[in-house]
């Protein structure tokens, strides 16, 4: 299993850390920014948690693609601090399966949601955006999990047919 790029918007592919008003209006914090750009800490955190799973033979980022005829690919939407009447840490992302054998989506997942910030400091959002990003690529992991089951159950079952 290959986990290619993860995209974003130029913000998400640098490492300022954004923040939105309940005016739609977007910032970045001056002296506050991650170590690396979200879409990568995205693509890092999705390579551990498949290794982690078990479920697949290998796992590894584009580098190291050789030859594999499937690749987990996805776009990042949010990854932002969210500021009204309470501060919340929004991730807003699709994951989908690619055959690069077919050139077709085998299995996509969109996530989106908040998770409440405990109290109105940069390592309490970090937090929560943490927490928020876990849980989301921890249901793209069930996914792909339950997406290879159905395949594989599906292929017995042709194969017993064709018998």
């Amino acid at each position: 299993m290959v986990v290619g790029p993860v995209t974003g918007s130029g913000l998400l592919e640098s490492s300022p850390i954004i923040y939105k008003t309940k005016h739609n209006q977007i910032g970045t914090y001056q002296y506050h920014r991650w170590t690396d750009a979200p879409v990568e800490l995205v693509q890092e955190k999705l390579i551990r948690l498949l290794r982690a799973s078990g479920e697949f033979r290998t796992v590894s980022g584009t580098r190291n693609s050789s030859g594999s005829e499937l690749m987990i690919r996805g776009r990042l939407y949010d990854f932002t601090e969210v500021d009204g009447d309470s501060i919340t840490g929004l991730v807003s992302m699709e994951v989908e399966l690619y055959s690069r054998k077919t050139g077709k989506i085998l299995w996509s997942h969109f996530y989106t949601s908040t998770e409440p910030v405990e109290r109105k400091e940069v390592p309490a959002v970090a937090q929560a955006l943490d927490r928020n990003l876990d849980r989301g690529l921890k249901e793209v992991v069930d996914g792909l999990g339950r997406y290879f089951a159905s395949a594989t159950a599906q292929a017995r079952s042709s194969e017993a047919i064709a018998k």
